[in-house]
């Protein structure tokens, strides 16, 4: 009998593109960071991406079928080489199959027909990358232009390895004694419905990435993306708010049976005996102080609670009435 040989790759460091990507993001939401010089075209540009679903960190995808891009003048050719069809079907973070995006690229207005059978699909304003498909060359370009001017930042910002040191040792210490899946589990505060027999792990702090872990993978290749700031701190009007948007019986009972398993929109309302629109208005709530996961299979998306800013919210409310009786 033939034995298989599995090596497993586990990478726990900054990586180049990773950072100019978490720049994108972060300069197209907000647009003063660093007063870096723009130009109009490259603000319409911006502009443009802003509007996408995850705002420009779509382009993380990238990194799952090209791990050497460690420059400006490769990432450069990769994007410019980088055939049609496959660079939109990773833009579109592989949402729509590859058959779809070929008519799309013929045939962009043939998209209201496709969102129109996946209701997960049509939540989104796909019109925002129209843009991406009918001038894909153009868009490439103007991608490529705003990348030439963050690679400097970029490249400085890498040299401060003291910045990241704390992280990458703390993933480490979990690594001694935890599978890397159960370590990228902890990182994103769930437990993952979509696994495979991933041959790479990747973990990767970022210095520019201000938004809550990231996740992207293949069947071989997961990358979990987290900042290595602190994000959001509470206050008094911070957990006012949060206090606030979980003070209703429907929506702790959402955070009940989510605490249990993983549920999606319907199967929710059928138990909570409640509309959907109902549901998703509760569930956006809830997500608008991280306390909710989502996690897409097939056509479904599953929700779940976030355990790490579950805690948060818990200590932030422990550490205010502590402060009140020091008083």
């Amino acid at each position: 009998m033939m034995s298989s040989e599995f090596e497993m790759r586990i990478i726990n460091k900054p990586i180049y593109y990773i950072e100019m990507v978490a720049l994108l993001n972060r300069l197209i939401c907000n647009r003063s960071y660093r007063e870096i010089e723009l130009n109009d075209k490259q603000n319409t540009f911006l502009d443009l991406l802003k509007e996408f679903r995850i705002k420009g960190c779509e382009l993380f995808e990238l990194y799952l079928y090209n791990q050497d891009i460690d420059d400006i003048d490769t990432l450069v050719t990769l994007l410019r080489n980088f055939k049609q069809s496959e660079f939109l079907y990773l833009l579109c973070g592989e949402q729509f199959s590859k058959h779809q995006i070929e008519i799309l690229i013929r045939h962009f207005d043939e998209i209201d027909q496709i969102v129109k059978t996946d209701k997960y699909l049509s939540s989104y304003k796909w019109e925002n990358i129209r843009f991406a498909f009918e001038r894909t060359a153009e868009f490439v370009n103007r991608l490529v232009d705003i990348f030439k001017l963050l690679d400097l930042e970029v490249a400085n910002q890498l040299k401060q390895q003291s910045i990241y040191t704390e992280c990458t040792h703390k993933v480490s210490l979990d690594l001694k004694s935890k599978i890397p899946l159960d370590v990228a589990q902890s990182i994103m505060g769930k437990k993952f419905k979509r696994v495979f027999d991933f041959n790479t792990y990747y973990f990767v702090p970022s210095y520019f990435y201000m938004n809550r872990p990231m996740r992207t993978f293949n069947e071989n290749t997961q990358i979990v993306v987290y900042p290595v700031q602190k994000v959001f701190e509470y206050n008094k009007n911070t957990l006012a708010y949060a206090l606030k948007i979980i003070g209703d019986d429907k929506r702790l009972e959402i955070i009940e049976k989510l605490a249990f398993r993983p549920m999606f929109g319907k199967e929710l309302a059928k138990e909570l005996g409640i509309g959907t629109s109902t549901v998703s208005h509760h569930l956006d709530q809830l997500r608008s102080i991280g306390l909710i996961n989502e996690e897409r299979e097939k056509s479904v998306k599953y929700f779940s609670v976030n355990t790490n800013e579950y805690r948060r919210l818990c200590d932030a409310l422990k550490n205010f009435i502590a402060q009140q009786e020091t008083r």
